[in-house]
């Protein structure tokens, strides 16, 4: 009876170590007065994602050649890798990747966000814009305007 316990803890064992997984740590806000960023060029699902999706929400991605006088306020460092044979299990196809992101602010040298994990491109792409969002510094609005 001690060997099926074993062997069904490590069935559930192997099973966790596939599953789709994201961590996302928020630490300096996003300049919400420049939107600027630099990406890797790279024709991948989930950079090309981060691309279209950075540049909908009005970032302006890869500007032309940055010089050191102007470089983009933003760089975002990708790590990824393929998780093979494994694709979405939805109609999107889409592989499934092991990922770490970091954007840094090139002003500070400071990471605003990083996310790491496991999951489909589209919905680490997702996750990463919905953080992004939700962490924008947006500028102060006086309360005291219209007071005499």
């Amino acid at each position: 009876m001690g060997t099926l316990k074993l062997g069904v803890v490590g069935v559930i064992a192997l099973s966790l170590v596939g599953c789709i997984a994201t961590d996302l740590g928020r630490y300096n806000r996003i300049d919400a007065t420049d939107k600027t960023i630099f990406i890797p060029f790279d024709e991948s699902p989930l950079i090309t994602g981060l691309k279209q999706q950075l540049a909908a929400d009005g970032w302006t991605v890869n500007p032309p050649v940055p010089t050191p006088a102007a470089l983009p306020r933003y760089r975002l460092e990708i790590r990824q890798m393929r998780v093979d044979p494994d694709t979405c299990d939805d109609a999107s196809g889409d592989p499934v990747v092991k990922f770490f992101l970091i954007l840094y602010d090139t002003r500070t040298s400071d990471a605003s966000l990083i996310f790491r994990g496991r999951d489909c491109s589209h919905s680490a792409v997702a996750e990463f814009m919905d953080a992004a969002r939700r962490f924008v510094q947006r500028p102060r609005r006086d309360l005291d305007a219209g007071k005499g």
